[in-house]
């Protein structure tokens, strides 16, 4: 064999032009499933996180309402009847109906050991008449539109608690048949509805929460609409 003829055998491998386009072709199928699996997994991961989320703030803000609600009415001054301590100007459980707004809760009652206000902060015996905690929503940011369960304590500014809070309408159970000894609540109407706070037995709560964030593509942030009651077992 002469050296020319190694040289073109040397030089005959290689790819042509149709192999080259197959395999870019196949690059691309690979690159694009790659693709889809990491979006897939950002919107699973997207929705996990805006559940999540909407899960945390509706149980949260639920629990701070049912905590303090829970202790309406307690009171720790000895041989005192407790209706001269919670009258009607003061009542254990006030609330105002907001209409197309959100409704309002103020919950009265006296400090002791274990009780707490609305933030979590000990109120101790005897320290006011009455400790006021009043439940209520932040108005609306003028960007994404939500709102803050926020409470005030004794007349002082309101706190946020939670973010991402939509809605708060309260319902008001009370005690129709008061010559009956059972003290249950057989009748919710709404505050604008209640006439003699004193007959409130129980106050249920339906708290809209928003997920923050678009969990679907193209579509608004998820809702969701907690709902309980609350016995309030000091006035039972």
């Amino acid at each position: 064999m002469t050296r020319s003829s190694r040289f073109s055998t040397r030089h005959a491998g290689g790819f042509t032009l149709i192999e080259v386009l197959v395999a870019l072709v196949l690059g691309l199928f690979l690159i694009a499933g790659v693709i889809q699996v990491y979006m897939g997994g950002k919107r699973s991961y997207n929705t996990q996180e805006g559940m999540s989320r909407l899960q945390e703030n509706g149980r949260i803000g639920t629990f701070f309402l049912q905590r303090t609600l829970r202790q309406a009415g307690f009171y720790s001054s000895p041989g005192v009847d407790p209706n001269s301590i919670f009258t009607s100007a003061l009542p254990a459980v006030f609330g105002t109906e907001g209409g197309t707004q959100p409704d309002t809760v103020t919950v009265r009652f006296q400090g002791g050991v274990g009780m707490t206000d609305c933030f979590g902060s000990p109120v101790a015996a005897d320290v006011l008449p009455t400790n006021t905690n009043v439940f209520s929503l932040s108005a609306a940011n003028a960007t994404t539109g939500l709102r803050s369960l926020q409470c005030s304590v004794n007349g002082g500014a309101p706190q946020p608690l939670v973010e991402g809070i939509t809605d708060l309408q309260i319902w008001y159970g009370i005690d129709t048949t008061l010559s009956d000894t059972n003290s249950t609540a057989n009748r919710y109407v709404t505050a604008n509805n209640v006439s003699n706070w004193a007959h409130v037995k129980s106050v249920r709560i339906i708290l809209t929460a928003n997920s923050m964030t678009a969990i679907d593509v193209g579509k608004a942030p998820r809702e969701q609409a907690f709902a309980t009651t609350i016995a309030l077992r000091n006035r039972i």
